[in-house]
């Protein structure tokens, strides 16, 4: 399996190494990864924030694998860690302000980015 994206972009280069990442956490679970045709699309014009798709790639391939469906209104955002960990991400006020915009009723957010939402007045 290959991820092809245009190593000169360099958000996309990001997004590479965090499919990537995605991956070694799925395999580190016992995913034969190999075994499926994952594609991964980045549309054209669609923002790029590189790692902090991370962990909605993971759970976007993990649910597709599994068959356990992902509810259509649930978002998320955070860098998935080689080790499986969810690390904190830049903008997660304006990332959550914009999935409520797009319809999502429920949005997932690193642990460690909590305090962003909990100190803003």
């Amino acid at each position: 399996m290959a991820v092809s994206l245009n190593p000169l972009d360099e958000k996309k280069s990001m997004a590479k190494g965090s499919v990537e990442n995605v991956l070694t956490v799925l395999r580190n679970l016992g995913i034969r990864t190999n075994e499926y045709d994952i594609h991964i699309n980045f549309p054209g014009g669609a923002p790029i924030d590189g790692p902090s798709a991370g962990i909605a790639m993971a759970a976007a391939i993990f649910s597709a694998i599994h068959q356990i469906p992902i509810d259509h209104l649930t978002a998320m955002t955070g860098e998935i860690g080689l080790q499986g960990q969810v690390k904190p991400i830049g903008g997660v006020i304006p990332k959550i302000k914009a999935a409520k915009q797009a319809g999502a009723t429920t949005v997932i957010i690193p642990y460690d980015n909590q305090q962003s939402i909990l100190k803003r007045d």
